[in-house]
């Protein structure tokens, strides 16, 4: 290959469950022709290297590289010295990237010729998709227009820790020897990003999704298994990496930027209510803790509120007794921050919640959802509350049900920036605030009849000291219920938001008459070459059928293909091609008509390939669509005699990699 945009450099250890759909990211990429994918076995014990062999016997643009368990760091520096891209992008085995990502990157790069360009991460999981926490920091700090900025300018970009959610130009890591370090060590994306900001004089923002980080229930990963006291040490190395390279370069502001990342997130994550550790334990976390509390300016540690500020005193006086009470409370101090009255520790000189509540969101979610079946009254269940606010008994609490701000395809930026220019007058439901923190809305029976479409609940928590503002949300992926004549759908989008949707049910319905899957085209992924064909019957003509994703409700149309018509009867088909639903990380989908006719399937249609699993099925009058990746049934290692020893494999790839080169 010549003229490679992008190498993306991706070390690999056991992660055979999740690595196609990693693959098959980078491969449905708009630019893929000009991207070239290095994949690293770090020495799997699973079946990872077959899936990398596979993949570079089938593609020319993906070459496989076979080392020794050296660890993640070691083997992004091997990829870097043998990538050939313009730009770098950093890519861990078992996450996913959105199809027009490296378009959108590389073309905001050649613009203004920038070291670095970075969007937004989003943690996912088969289900759902929301905000990493961090991220959330780094883009409150930067406006949408901003076309260039660094770290100096904006000291937000400490809380930029990963490498795998940017591109960043090869020469620009070459000429300041920006590396990982090159010692088995965890947690050495944090190393790395602060040595590639502290050197970048121009970085580019995308204020949209470019990575999507996988979260696993069985992860072994680093960062997801905080409850260990090894791992504490692990990230206390690391920081103190971090504070050495700072104070040769004397970056005092960012050092303090740093420090008060640090005290605001990276100890806290150790201080957790499951209390995991032995007094020896303590002893550690205590005193490395409080090595970074003494060379932390005075300033910083002010600035941190009084939830922060009473953890640490407790630390700074070696108080287990103390902090371990406190810990019991913890959980619930941000909606009842006086429950710390409850304490026998003198915490009122540290005690300002009524402050720290002006820097809060508004915490509004929905518990639950039911019919009152005498009446058939929708009765939404609400727990709303500012966090760490104390006057609640004189606040007042508004919801307004209006029209939803969702519209396909909408990033979580502008959905955002949506709702700082809502003007809302005249509320629904006005309520006292209380201290259980508990609302109830309730939708009359004739006010739902009302209702037809989707909404979302706009909530106003007011006194004369504060007002907050947002949406409400819901932490289930969907509910559907009932009501007489009505149909309503429960289920959360962008952000978890509820959304609200109601019809009127509708005599007419769209029958399934047969499913097959035809095979058409030349793509590179092979799945992407299949096509959804279903054939269909109604007692009206549909001219389109849409398909509309759950989470983020993109919407796609399909005009049907008539096959007869009489006056009673109309049968039709329909091709949905697999390449339009399996690109997405959330592949859920409802098939209806486009004025929301149902589509009835007789019973639950199953279709499996290598890698791709489809279920279409019916859940009460709607009809779903969802793809999975299952793990793919290749032979195990060692089993295949091929006629070539293991020493003679190593030297042909050797051999080809130096040829590549």
């Amino acid at each position: 290959m010549n003229n490679i945009k992008i190498s993306v450099i991706i070390p690999i250890y056991n992660t055979e469950k999740y690595l196609e759909e990693t693959l098959d990211s980078i491969l449905n990429q708009t630019m893929i022709d000009d991207v070239e994918v290095l994949m690293i076995d770090d020495g799997s014990k699973d079946n990872s290297r077959k899936i990398i062999e596979k993949y570079a016997s089938e593609y020319d643009n993906f070459y496989g590289f076979y080392n020794e368990n050296v660890g993640q760091g070691c083997e992004r520096n091997f990829g870097m010295e043998h990538a050939r891209g313009e730009y770098i992008h950093f890519m861990d085995s078992d996450d996913y990237i959105p199809p027009k990502a490296y378009e959108k990157l590389y073309e905001i790069a050649k613009e203004e010729d920038y070291d670095i360009v970075m969007g937004n991460i989003s943690k996912f999981t088969s289900n759902s998709t929301w905000n990493e926490h961090l991220y959330e920091t780094v883009y409150k700090e930067v406006d949408e227009y901003i076309s260039s900025t660094n770290i100096h300018q904006n000291k937000a970009l400490v809380y930029d820790t990963s490498p795998t959610n940017k591109i960043i130009k090869r020469s620009f890591l070459e000429e300041n020897q920006i590396l990982f370090p090159d010692e088995r060590i965890f947690y050495e994306d944090l190393f790395f990003t602060i040595k590639m900001h502290h050197f970048a004089k121009k970085v580019g923002i995308l204020h949209e999704d470019v990575y999507y980080w996988r979260s696993r229930r069985d992860s072994s990963s680093t960062s997801q298994q905080v409850n260990q006291i090894g791992n504490f040490k692990d990230r206390i190395n690391i920081l103190n990496f971090i504070q050495d390279f700072l104070e040769k370069k004397n970056e005092n502001e960012i050092i303090d930027a740093e420090h008060n990342k640090w005290l605001e997130h990276d100890l806290l994550r150790y201080i957790n209510k499951d209390d995991p550790y032995t007094e020896s334990d303590y002893e550690i976390l205590f005193s490395e803790i409080n090595k970074i509390l003494d060379n932390t300016e005075e300033n910083v540690k002010n600035n941190l509120n009084t939830h922060k500020r009473i953890i640490y005193k407790n630390i700074e006086n070696n108080d287990i007794e103390h902090l371990r009470k406190f810990k019991e409370i913890d959980s619930n101090l941000k909606a009842n921050p006086n429950i710390i009255r409850s304490l026998d520790a003198d915490y009122e000189e540290l005690d300002n919640f009524d402050d720290d509540a002006k820097a809060e969101d508004l915490v509004a979610n929905l518990e639950s959802i039911k019919i009152n079946k005498d009446n058939k009254d929708l009765i939404l269940k609400v727990e709303a509350y500012v966090p760490y606010f104390t006057d609640k008994n004189n606040s007042k609490i508004k919801f307004k049900i209006i029209e939803t701000l969702n519209k396909s395809g909408i990033s979580e930026y502008h959905l955002r920036k949506s709702l700082k220019n809502l003007n809302i007058e005249n509320y629904d439901y006005v309520m006292d605030g209380n201290e259980d923190n508990s609302y109830e809305i309730v939708i009359p029976y004739e006010e739902q009849k009302k209702l037809d479409g989707t909404y979302n609940i706009f909530i106003s928590y007011e006194n004369e000291n504060i007002k907050k503002e947002g949406l409400l949300k819901f932490r289930k992926p969907k509910k559907i219920l009932n009501n007489g004549n009505m149909e309503i759908f429960a289920k959360f989008w962008l952000l978890r938001f509820f959304n609200l949707e109601i019809n009127e049910k509708r005599d007419e319905e769209i029958h399934i008459t047969n499913i097959k899957i035809i095979t058409k085209g030349n793509n590179l992924n092979p799945s992407f070459n299949k096509i959804l064909h279903i054939d269909l019957e109604s007692n009206e003509k549909i001219d389109k059928l849409i398909i509309e994703n759950l989470v983020t409700f993109k919407k796609m149309e399909y005009e049907t293909n008539s096959i007869s018509y009489d006056e009673n009867n109309y049968k039709f088909s329909v091709d949905i091609p697999f390449k339009d639903i399996l690109p997405f990380v959330i592949r859920k989908w409802e098939l209806k008509s486009e004025d929301n006719i149902r589509v009835k399937i007789p019973k639950t249609f199953r279709y499996k390939d290598d890698k791709i699993k489809i279920t279409m099925k019916n859940n009460k009058n709607r009809l779903f669509i969802e793809s999975i990746y299952h793990k793919t049934e290749v032979e195990p290692k060692g089993n295949k005699n091929d006629g070539k020893s293991n020493k003679t494999k190593k030297i042909i790839r050797k051999l080809a990699n130096f040829l590549r080169k």
